[in-house]
């Protein structure tokens, strides 16, 4: 006789075991980036053929492929394009991070913004705040993006063409003594932000201010946006700031991967 528990016990892992070869198929049908033969997907996925055959059948069967006939080959189906361009369309870059960002701010003890660009200017959508500062910036407020460090990452990574327009926009005002006031300098400073990843600024727009921010990628490895920890100088300089960079670089990465972003 059967026992009823020691099959319910097995079902999940046979359940498991179909979700992990259809998701496995699914990024080899994606990362391939063109329809693959049969042929194609059994030698790069390792499955054996009826193993294969059972797999894509089902994701046939639920839309999650699509066979050409004619050419012999499978590509990704309607249902999961559908998903993909539903998910994308509801994304929220305010709800996507937060929860993120808040956990940043805990860590570190010290306040937290997220901002796009808005033209030549840093647009903040959203602070997380440790203390009380008269000069914090809120929703909706704007800065210059060349001696904010949120605005050089956002900036930074920019595609080559629409940063030089961006750039070129730029009114290289002095805000402090130590801020950047020529184009030159401002992107040889973009360039080392590429290098290492994240941005920094040092009492550039306020003298009582130094932070760092990393940029926000999606899918298309595209900047979405921005988010920065920043200290009070006589909280904390900029080398204790300097610190979180680790934290700051892996909250960039896992705000990213929500986006869809895979580091290539």
């Amino acid at each position: 006789m059967t026992n009823p528990d020691r099959k319910a016990q097995r079902t999940p892992s046979n359940q498991s075991s179909v979700v992990s070869k259809c998701t496995r198929l699914l990024d080899i049908l994606a990362d391939a980036g063109k329809p693959l033969s049969f042929a194609e997907i059994v030698a790069r996925s390792g499955f054996v053929k009826s193993s294969a055959h059972r797999i894509i059948a089902i994701m046939l069967t639920e839309g999650l492929a699509e066979y050409d006939d004619r050419a012999k080959t499978y590509w990704i189906g309607p249902k999961l394009m559908s998903w993909a361009m539903r998910a994308w369309r509801s994304t929220d870059l305010q709800s996507v991070a937060a929860d993120e960002l808040e956990r940043l701010r805990e860590a570190t003890g010290h306040n937290v913004e997220l901002a796009v660009r808005d033209g030549e200017r840093v647009l903040y959508l959203r602070t997380f705040n440790s203390y009380p500062v008269r000069l914090a910036a809120k929703a909706g407020d704007h800065a210059p993006l060349h001696c904010t460090a949120i605005g050089k990452a956002l900036t930074a990574f920019l595609p080559e063409h629409e940063q030089a327009g961006v750039v070129e926009g730029i009114e290289f005002r002095p805000f402090t003594e130590y801020s950047c006031t020529d184009r030159t300098s401002f992107e040889e400073e973009l360039d080392q932000v590429r290098k290492q990843g994240y941005a920094v600024c040092d009492r550039e727009e306020f003298l009582q201010v130094c932070g760092i921010a990393a940029p926000i990628f999606d899918f298309e490895q595209s900047v979405q946006g921005a988010f920065c920890v920043w200290a009070l100088t006589d909280r904390a300089g900029m080398d204790f700031v300097r610190g979180f960079v680790p934290l700051v670089l892996d909250t960039a990465q896992r705000i990213s991967a929500r986006l869809g972003y895979q580091d290539l």
